[in-house]
């Protein structure tokens, strides 16, 4: 609980004021019923879902990875900054997205050399489940992305690799669709309304 507690903190100092701050909740929601039905740290898997996207700030664009990364080691949290680097990577070729940026050395070869752990895998998929309209299928998460960012070559293996995210961990949680599990939390989406909505997007942060 004591991470937990911090976690909140720090998203109330860094995130909660933010126009997306309600996609880190929601991340954080899903990772924790998952871990629940799925036997893993249910506290781990919030605190990492809500600080995923730490780093956020006004057109930082990938750089939010970065800064995520460089603010969670600055508190004594590698493991929450480990997160904040690999939540963005289902697929490593997508590595390749982001070339141009002049960390890319440092982030290839953590990437590269890093182990994806069961955290990993499920902060990727919560990252999947949850935008400004609250928690999501996929499907509407995708457009959502899609709407507001350019396609790459490498987005049809992110989405493939995605939903062999969301069968492992239905495995994982005995169910035969994970989507049994948000039976609830999606009856609330309001499904007439155009996703990608994000305020901040359309005024030019990413």
């Amino acid at each position: 609980m004591e991470l937990r507690k911090r976690a909140d903190e720090i998203f109330a100092r860094e995130c909660a004021k933010r126009i997306d701050a309600v996609h880190g909740r929601g991340v954080a929601y899903v990772a924790e019923k998952i871990a629940k039905h799925a036997g893993i740290d249910a506290d781990k898997a919030y605190t990492f879902g809500l600080l995923h996207d730490v780093g956020k700030e006004p057109h930082s664009g990938w750089g939010h990875i970065m800064i995520g990364y460089e603010k969670m080691m600055n508190e004594d949290l590698p493991e929450v900054a480990r997160i904040c680097l690999t939540h963005s990577f289902p697929v490593k070729s997508v590595l390749s997205d982001m070339r141009d940026e002049e960390f890319y050395d440092f982030v290839a070869d953590y990437i590269e050399k890093v182990e994806y752990d069961d955290y990993d895998l499920l902060v990727q998929l919560a990252d999947f489940m949850a935008c400004a309209d609250g928690v999501v299928p996929i499907e509407w998460r995708t457009c959502d992305v899609l709407l507001r960012h350019q396609a790459t070559p490498n987005s049809q293996a992110m989405l493939r690799r995605i939903y062999e995210l969301k069968q492992y961990f239905a495995e994982k949680c005995g169910v035969s669709d994970l989507y049994e599990l948000f039976d609830e939390e999606f009856s609330k989406v309001n499904y007439h309304k155009i996703p990608g909505d994000y305020k901040f997007e359309k005024e030019g942060t990413k």
